[in-house]
């Protein structure tokens, strides 16, 4: 009697470990995933900041522009074809086109 005893007070006792290290395994696996649920959402609000900053950028360059624009006494619409055709031409130059203008500049954009 003293042998089943003893049996079930170790079996008690690995049973209370068992669930010790699954509350361990548990509390861990938790830690993680806020973790990098933290990460997530610092990644996003990075890449808004990011985006913030660029479209701040672009407005900035804007009004910059057109500042230039307004000394040289340029108008907006006189600009607008300018830019269209500037815009068409570095759209449409091959791959080649672009090599050979720039072995042509001597390397020198």
């Amino acid at each position: 009697m003293a042998d089943f005893g003893h049996l079930l007070q170790e079996s008690l006792a690995a049973s209370g470990q068992a669930q010790i290290d699954q509350g361990r395994a548990l509390a861990l696996i938790g830690d993680t995933a806020v973790d990098k649920a933290l990460q997530l959402a610092r990644g996003a609000v990075d890449l808004l900041r990011a985006s913030g900053e660029q479209q701040l950028q672009a407005k900035l360059d804007d009004v910059e522009s057109s500042v230039l624009m307004a000394r040289n006494g340029l108008l907006p619409d006189q600009v607008q074809p300018i830019a269209r055709g500037l815009a068409d031409r570095l759209l449409h130059v091959t791959p080649q086109e672009a090599a050979r203008n720039l072995a042509y500049s001597g390397g020198k954009c």
